[in-house]
């Protein structure tokens, strides 16, 4: 090899680690001058309320425990305002290793929930799954707007729409993911044996 195709190749190598280093290297992740880690509390906004889930008196739940959720609503306009809302709860089982397919979400729970607030008004709504939780399972919890009802294939046909609607719409929120793990207890016993 020559001297000039060793000098290319060495630079190039250079200018690789150089850039991988730039792109993949790790910045400042606490971006608050405290350097304290804040929690961040997703909300959903419907029909100007602005709405968060967090676990029933901040519970870390486990395999076993029925999970409690509340839900705080708070109305943004000067009007009043009411309209349902549902919490989902939807498990997935851990992946197997030599699927290369993901698992599928399966819901297994929903609360249904009518919101009714006064103008500029809060409340605190409790809702518990009538559901227990499995061991070594991931759940999701979701607050959305209820489905719109199924249209008639004949009745979309039919139709004079004034405006575009979309039939597949809807408002959303994926607040927190809970894996459970065996049970402390449980699993001192079955080391016991």
């Amino acid at each position: 090899m020559k001297n000039k195709d060793l000098m290319l190749i060495a630079c190039s190598a250079l200018a690789s680690a150089t850039l991988a280093v730039a792109l993949f290297s790790g910045g400042p992740t606490i971006a608050a001058d405290d350097n304290q880690p804040r929690k961040i509390q997703p909300k959903f906004t419907a029909h100007n309320v602005e709405m968060t889930v967090e676990p029933r008196d901040a519970r870390v739940f486990q395999a076993g425990d029925i999970p409690e959720f509340t839900i705080r609503a708070v109305n943004t306009s000067k009007e009043s305002v009411e309209f349902p809302v549902e919490l989902t709860l939807a498990k997935t089982s851990p992946r197997d290793t030599f699927s290369r397919l993901p698992l599928m979400p399966t819901e297994i729970w929903k609360g249904p929930l009518s919101i009714a607030l006064g103008p500029n008004e809060t409340k605190t709504f409790n809702i518990a799954a009538q559901t227990s939780l499995a061991t070594q399972t991931f759940y999701s919890v979701r607050l959305r707007e209820p489905m719109p009802a199924p249209i008639a294939a004949n009745a979309v046909q039919n139709a004079v729409v004034a405006a575009p609607i979309s039939l597949f719409t809807q408002t959303t929120l994926l607040d927190f993911s809970i894996f459970t793990n065996v049970p402390v207890a449980q699993a001192k016993l079955t080391a016991a044996k």
